[in-house]
C-alpha cells in the first residue's frame, strides 16, 4: 500500500475532475492539462525540489519507464516550485525524459492540496508534500496519492496506469454468440475461447484496435444549440451521420455552452485498453437457422 497523508477536506479524491493548469516547462513552453483530454492519460507527480536525492531518484525512475508509460498512452509530468532554469539544469544533468513544469507561485500545488507548512530557520515556509495523481483521458482523477515514498514509486504508478483495474462493466446475464467468425464477439476473445469447455475461464487484454478502436478527434463536432430539443443535457445520445464518412453514428453530448453543443461520435470506450474476462457456462451446437442468419436466436441472442 502506498503511504498517504492524513485525510482532510482540501485533499482531492478519485472521481473528481482534475484541476486544470497552464504551466511552463524547462524550455519555457506552456503545457496545459486540457491539451491531453481525449488523447492521453496523465501521471502528474509533485516533488519538493530539483537536485535533491529523493527527487532525483524519482525523476530518473519515471524517465527510465518512459517507453512503458508511452505504450499505455500516458504522459508523465513532474511539478515543483523551482523555476524553468532550474528544471532545465536538472533535466540535462540527469538525462531526464519526463517533462518538468514550473509552478513558482505554488498555485497549482494549492489546487491539488500538496502544500504544507514546514518550520525552517526559525520561520514557517510552504513545502510540497510528495504526491502523485493519475488522470484519465476524460480529465478525471483515477488515483490521488499523498505523501508517497520515491523509492519504487514509479513502478507502482505504472501498475496503476495499466488499465488500473477499474471495472467498466459486469454482467450476470449470460452472453451467447455464434462461434466461427460471425462477429458476435471480439475476434481476440473468440480466438481465446476456441476449444474451451464448461467451467473454463478466459482472460484477454484488448488494445484499442482489438476493441472499440482508437479515439478519433475528427468525430467531435460543434453544433448550434437550436438544432437540439429544449431539454438537451450532457450525456444524451443522438443518431447522426458522420461528416466525412456519411455512416450512421451514435453521438454523445459532452458539453453545452454559449449557444453551442459539443457532440462526440466516438464509442465511450474508444482508445482504451480493456481487460475482458469470462467463464464458459454452456456449449451447444448451433441450429441450421442460426448458421443461416449468422447469429444466435433465443433468450440471450437475437429475436425476430
Amino acid at each position: 500500500m502506498l503511504p498517504q497523508a492524513e485525510q482532510n477536506s482540501s485533499l482531492l479524491q478519485p472521481g473528481q475532475a482534475a484541476p486544470g493548469f497552464d504551466l511552463p516547462d524547462a524550455d519555457m513552453n506552456m503545457v496545459s492539462l486540457e491539451s491531453f483530454r481525449n488523447r492521453r492519460n496523465v501521471v502528474l507527480y509533485f516533488y519538493p525540489k530539483d537536485h535533491t536525492p529523493g527527487c532525483t531518484k524519482e525523476a530518473i525512475d519515471f524517465s527510465e519507464l518512459d517507453d512503458d508509460f508511452g505504450a499505455l498512452k500516458t504522459v508523465v509530468l513532474g511539478i515543483s516550485m523551482d523555476d524553468c532554469l532550474s528544471h532545465g539544469a536538472f533535466r540535462d544533468k540527469h538525462g531526464l525524459s519526463v517533462q518538468l513544469l514550473a509552478d513558482v507561485d505554488g498555485e497549482v500545488c494549492r489546487r491539488y492540496g500538496v502544500l504544507h507548512d514546514k518550520a525552517g530557520d526559525g520561520k514557517m515556509k510552504a513545502c510540497i508534500l510528495r504526491s502523485t495523481f493519475v488522470i484519465d483521458r476524460k480529465g478525471q482523477l483515477r488515483h490521488a496519492l499523498y505523501g508517497v515514498n520515491p523509492r519504487g514509486h514509479a513502478t507502482e504508478v505504472l501498475s496503476l496506469s495499466d488499465s488500473d483495474g477499474k471495472l467498466v462493466e459486469k454482467s450476470d446475464t449470460p452472453i451467447e454468440y455464434l462461434h466461427g467468425g460471425y462477429d458476435g464477439i471480439f475476434p481476440l476473445v473468440e480466438k481465446a475461447l476456441a476449444g474451451r469447455g464448461i467451467g473454463d475461464r478466459c482472460g484477454v487484454k484488448l488494445e484499442p484496435d482489438d476493441a472499440f478502436g482508437e479515439y478519433d478527434a475528427e468525430l467531435v463536432r460543434l453544433e448550434s444549440r437550436d438544432k437540439f430539443p429544449g431539454n438537451i443535457a450532457v450525456g444524451m445520445r443522438f443518431e447522426g451521420r458522420g461528416e466525412n464518412s456519411g455512416t450512421m453514428l451514435i453521438y454523445t453530448v459532452t458539453d453545452i455552452a454559449d449557444g453551442k453543443v459539443v457532440v462526440d461520435g466516438n464509442h465511450p470506450l474508444a482508445g482504451q485498453t480493456l481487460n475482458f474476462s469470462c467463464t464458459v457456462t454452456a456449449v451447444r451446437a448451433a441450429t441450421a437457422e442460426e448458421v443461416a442468419h449468422g447469429h444466435v436466436h433465443g433468450a440471450h441472442g437475437h429475436h425476430h
